[in-house]
């Protein structure tokens, strides 16, 4: 009898616990099973339309495939996330965690009088600021200083000018203070009465302003790691995965310029979770009438009247 009271104890003891996937995050064990979840799933051959029709099986929907990594954010039933984690594709699956802003360290932490003890301000250097954006501001230098300028919280449309920054404004102001850390021109500490100029790190730098946190300095993982997919895209001129060619940098900032220079326009259509759309437009260059034929004589001794030979 005492037996098989502790073999029935033991047996209540491993159903109340649980199952146990050790492809699903700890952070997943304890939600509620009829609910449906965000989550980000890791696979090992990566996101494509095999791994959608996997997900849509089990009663869920893909929000979004990432480039950088092999992975997609899904939304999914509770129920079903062990089961698709024994898919031999699944790596890991994840929720689509909350972040937030922080700031723990500053100039002191990176020694950066090192580098301005030897003239380095940044010059010729771009920083992608993946944070809650970025406003238009003369601490940052001239408006060309923010040279592309995204939102992936999905609260602006993309304008036509991708250096706007009314596509990815700072509503929080954690990602204008982060911006003023590494490049700030020291121009609101600058003043007869003020007793520091505050410059940033890297006064000359330029800034990809990729807003991934919202206005209450929160965003998601899939937010994140789509700012970072952007990032990897502008820097390579990459399209999925990186190319083993080094890229000429922000080349949808230069093909912007061109367009300029051409009279032209380029028009940038973001959805998300449903890619982008760019538009190049080129002025109609003006009709040319083709050159008359001249009508020439040839006398006898080979000269001509009339014309050019």
């Amino acid at each position: 009898m005492k037996k098989l009271a502790v073999f029935f104890l033991g047996g209540v003891l491993a159903y109340g616990s649980g199952p146990r996937h050790e492809k699903v995050s700890k952070d997943l064990k304890n939600v509620d099973p009829s609910s449906t979840v965000d989550v980000i799933v890791q696979w090992n051959s990566g996101a494509n339309q095999e791994q959608d029709d996997k997900v849509s099986n089990w009663g869920g929907r893909t929000k979004h495939k990432f480039s950088s990594v092999k992975a997609g954010k899904y939304s999914l039933p509770a129920y079903a996330v062990s089961t698709l984690a024994n898919d031999p594709d699944v790596a890991f699956i994840s929720p689509d965690r909350p972040v937030s802003a922080k700031l723990d360290y500053s100039a002191a932490a990176i020694n950066a009088s090192a580098a301005w003890s030897r003239h380095l301000n940044g010059n010729g250097i771009t920083v992608a600021v993946i944070d809650s954006g970025m406003n238009e501001s003369p601490e940052l230098g001239t408006k060309g200083s923010v040279v592309y300028s995204e939102d992936f919280t999905g609260e602006f449309q993309q304008a036509k000018d991708v250096r706007d920054t009314h596509n990815a404004p700072d509503l929080f102001g954690h990602g204008q203070h982060v911006a003023g850390i590494i490049g700030s021109n020291g121009h609101g500490s600058s003043c007869a009465s003020c007793t520091r100029t505050m410059t940033g790190i890297a006064p000359g730098v330029k800034f990809v302003n990729l807003r991934a946190l919202d206005e209450n300095g929160a965003g998601t993982d899939s937010s994140v790691i789509a700012a970072i997919d952007r990032a990897r895209v502008l820097r390579h001129g990459e399209r999925g995965t990186a190319t083993t060619t080094p890229g000429s940098g922000l080349g949808l900032y230069s093909a912007v310029q061109r367009m300029e220079a051409q009279d032209g326009t380029l028009d940038v259509h973001q959805r998300p979770g449903g890619g982008t759309r760019i538009t190049l437009t080129l002025p109609t260059l003006p009709a040319i009438d083709p050159p008359r034929p001249t009508e020439r004589t040839v006398r006898w001794d080979g000269t001509t009247s009339g014309g050019a030979a």
